[in-house]
């Protein structure tokens, strides 16, 4: 008993431990009661769950003898329905925070569970491979069909189907239910779902101790290496329509498919999501009240599952916004599940965390961040020593590859700034696209504006000024290619538009121009609420709404409905319904941004 701890005391976490048993008359006693002394033991919550699968000697009789002396949760079966089936049915039932799984033929020892959990706190499951395994067709047979998996699939795991691992519940909250592809091989169809999905995985080295298969033998062999080809051929075609990276064809694809369909077929589809992944922001923005909220973070499990649900109802795009996204712990482990989706994700983010997170943002197709003109300029519409974290962070990112964009808010401070920031653009070869001064309701003023009072007024351009301003950009337009934002955005938001001091319009001057919020894209809080769009606080609350945490993202999505506005300011959304409204200009414009 070597690898047994010694604790001063019972452990905090909770524990199921779940194993499938099958004609194991010989030794399953045994190996309960290891489970019992060596593991369970340990801990101040833990259940045990046997599965029994139809077994015809005397297991059934030993286990309801020992039931009667250890309490565990027993499920047998009158007739076999297979080791696939038996091993999901064990994992669903699992209600603790860890879950260890193992085979119960003690081809594996029990308290070979503390090296897989003495490595836990850095993985999101552990595996253990098996050292010293025999015999020797059962060494090759499992040596291939590793070799082959990780070719097809893009993995490095030395023993992916190997029945004794330490798993956290949040996997198999996200992907247990998709397990159905491999049945001869159901750990290893975990195992790659889980990498495909982002989360990190360890394999520990295990003894191994060997015992005749009651379920795998040479006369069976070619049978299951047969149905296991072909289900592993159905499996790479699914994981390559869920997981395929996402091609510059297929998003517009995508993107089209959808307009037809809400244009058409009133369906609407979730193809753009703009998702508060926290609250939490260390910046100090002159516009922005978010910092002086209470701090929230989507839980990880609920992004991924956000991630899942809203990729099978056809979105294609996903911007992680706050906040700044970077603050969320969880961050490079939400951005990898969106891009193993193939999702194109957008991060918009503040300038001070950038070097800490380069590999994290290197996975992002586009980094957004805020340059609002000279050092004097942003520095006042951004917080003291910002210009510098931010002319650092576009050198990083010209060094490191990493495509970014910017956006200036004009106003009567960094009017002046518009050519630097243009001439910064092409040294440093990026885009960037200019808003005007909006402030909508929910945040630090909304008070003094909801009584027809600007919070800040004094900082606003006059209507003469934003014509100049959007005549200045129409002919950069003509000359440059470093502004992103489109010729009709501009001529709309800087010449047309009636109130500079209003951000949304009840109704809306270009009948064309559709709002799509609600049917084509929305926004999701970091509670999980999931609204038409991000300002829509100036006509409802959150608590209006759905969270997806309890309904689900299809029920969340539907109940949000349309938006009450028909126009707004916002550069995001006014380029977006452009685009879904069909309008030529800002097609063109996106279609040469995507590249």
């Amino acid at each position: 008993m070597q690898n047994r701890p010694c604790f001063p005391e019972k452990l905090q976490l909770s524990l199921s431990v779940v194993t499938p048993v099958y004609q194991n008359e010989e030794h399953i006693e045994g190996f309960i009661r290891s489970l019992r002394i060596d593991v369970l033991a340990f801990f101040r919550k833990s259940e045990l769950i046997v599965v029994e699968d139809g077994s015809t000697d005397r297991t059934k009789e030993i286990l309801k003898r020992l039931n009667l002396e250890i309490p565990f949760r027993l499920i047998s079966r009158s007739e076999k329905r297979g080791y696939a089936r038996a091993m999901k049915e064990g994992l669903e039932l699992a209600e603790n925070e860890l879950i260890f799984f193992t085979d119960s033929d003690a081809e594996q020892n029990p308290e070979d569970f503390w090296k897989l959990y003495g490595t836990i706190d850095s993985s999101d499951m552990v595996i253990g491979y098996k050292a010293g395994r025999r015999p020797f067709y059962r060494k090759i047979a499992s040596r291939i069909n590793n070799l082959i998996l990780n070719l097809l699939f893009g993995t490095k795991f030395r023993d992916m189907n190997c029945g004794f691992r330490l798993i956290r519940k949040e996997i198999l909250d996200e992907i247990l239910g998709e397990i159905k592809a491999l049945p001869v091989a159901p750990s290893a169809e975990l195992t790659i779902r889980a990498s495909k999905s982002g989360f990190r995985i360890r394999e520990i080295a295990v003894r191994h101790n060997y015992r005749k298969s009651v379920v795998f033998s040479l006369i069976r062999m070619p049978g299951l290496i047969l149905r296991h080809i072909r289900d592993i051929r159905k499996f790479r075609s699914e994981l390559s329509r869920t997981y395929g990276r996402g091609l510059r064809a297929a998003h517009i694809m995508k993107s089209f498919r959808a307009v037809w369909q809400i244009r058409f077929l009133r369906n609407p589809v979730p193809l753009a999501l703009w998702v508060d992944l926290t609250t939490r922001c260390q910046g100090r923005c002159f516009t922005c009240g978010i910092p002086e909220g209470k701090p929230a973070d989507m839980p990880v499990s609920q992004a991924g599952r956000l991630i899942r649900e809203s990729f099978r109802l056809g979105c294609a795009r996903i911007q992680f916004t706050g906040g700044d996204p970077l603050l969320h712990p969880e961050a490079d482990s939400i951005v990898t599940k969106a891009k193993l989706r193939g999702l194109h994700v957008t991060m918009a983010v503040r300038e001070t965390h950038v070097r800490r997170h380069l590999n994290t943002l290197k996975k992002a197709d586009l980094v957004l961040l805020a340059f609002d003109g000279r050092k004097e300029h942003h520095d006042a519409q951004k917080g003291a020593g910002s210009f510098d974290s931010l002319m650092e962070a576009f050198r990083l990112f010209k060094a490191r590859g990493i495509r970014f964009q910017t956006t200036t808010c004009l106003t009567k401070i960094n009017l002046s700034s518009l050519p630097f920031i243009i001439q910064t653009a092409r040294e440093h070869g990026f885009k960037t696209t200019f808003q005007t001064l909006y402030y909508p309701l929910g945040g630090k003023g909304s008070d003094e504006k909801k009584n027809g009072r600007h919070p800040l007024k004094e900082y606003l351009l006059s209507p003469g000024e934003h014509r100049s301003a959007g005549k200045y950009l129409l002919e950069l337009k003509k000359k440059t290619r470093v502004i992103a934002s489109s010729r009709g955005y501009i001529q709309r938001v800087f010449l047309d538009w009636p109130d500079q001091s209003r951000m949304f319009l009840d109704t809306a001057s270009d009948e064309s121009l559709k709002c799509w919020a609600g049917r084509l894209f929305c926004n999701v809080n970091a509670e999980g609420v999931v609204m038409p769009c991000g300002e829509y606080r100036d006509y409802s609350r959150p608590e209006d709404f759905l969270s997806f945490f309890h309904a689900g993202f299809a029920r969340a999505f539907r109940a949000a409905g349309e938006g009450r506005c028909r126009a707004c300011l916002k550069s995001c959304f006014v380029e977006i319904n452009s685009v879904f409204s069909l309008k030529t200009d800002a097609l063109w414009n996106w279609l040469n941004l995507l590249g």
